[in-house]
Parts: structure tokens; C-alpha cells; sequence
């Protein structure tokens, strides 16, 4: 589910002409293996790149899923808003 909603803010919201909005900055890319692969190839903290390679993200319950939302978040990917951490998903490099 969290991944439909994820998919609708960004269709309604950043590429809804509101990129700037508060919303926007709070917003983030679906979470997918695809991206979790590609994040754990970042300089992260080792941890996080443990845990992002070592993620199934359909089994992620909501507590996981919003600590690993905020783990990355800290993880100082969010400069410019959450949702552009996507240009990392890349069906090329999977």
C-alpha cells in the first residue's frame, strides 16, 4: 500500500507542478528492491547499506518501513526532498 500512496504523491504533487511544496519535501519514491540495491551501492553507513542490500521490501511491516524511510532520510539523502533519492532506481544497473 505504501508504495500506491508513494507513487500518487509524486504523480499528483511533484510532478503536479508543486515540486517546492512542503509536501514535496516530505515525499518519497516508492521503495522497491530496485532502489534498495542501488542505495546500497552509496557511501551509507555500513549499516544502512547492510540493511538496504539485505532488505526484501515486501516484507517490510509499517514500523520497518517508515524506520528505514527515516534511516535513509538521516542518512542525509533528503537535501533537496526525499523523493529524489529515485534517481538512483535504474532498471539498467539491476
Amino acid at each position: 500500500m505504501a508504495k500506491i500512496i508513494a507513487i500518487y504523491v509524486k504523480t499528483m504533487v511533484v510532478v503536479g507542478g508543486h515540486h517546492k511544496s512542503p509536501l514535496a519535501r516530505v515525499a518519497h519514491p516508492p521503495i522497491d528492491a530496485i532502489l534498495l540495491k542501488a542505495l546500497a551501492k552509496l557511501t551509507l553507513p555500513p549499516s544502512l547499506r547492510t540493511i538496504c542490500r539485505n532488505t526484501a521490501w515486501t516484507k517490510l511491516d509499517e514500523k520497518s518501513y517508515f524506520e528505514l524511510i527515516n534511516d535513509l532520510r538521516d542518512a542525509g539523502l533528503a537535501e533537496f526532498g526525499f523523493w529524489q533519492v529515485e534517481r538512483h532506481w535504474n532498471l539498467v544497473g539491476s
